[in-house]
């Protein structure tokens, strides 16, 4: 998890490491001058995953 080469590149920019059933870390890469070191991209890190409300209502969230 702790270098981008472990991480799949689902399309351009966009990176997914799955952690467990329905539950992935994402980076998205939002602006990167090519040419330059990834790790000076702008970019966000979410967690998404599916989850049970109290209700036991299955939901999707990602933040």
């Amino acid at each position: 998890m702790k270098e981008l080469k472990n991480w799949t590149e689902v399309s351009k920019g966009y990176f997914r490491f799955v952690i467990g059933a329905n539950v992935a870390y994402e980076i998205i890469i939002e602006y990167w001058v090519h040419g330059t070191p990834i790790e000076t991209a702008k970019a966000s890190l979410c967690i998404v995953g599916d989850w049970f409300n109290k209700d036991r209502i299955s939901t999707t969230d990602r933040e």
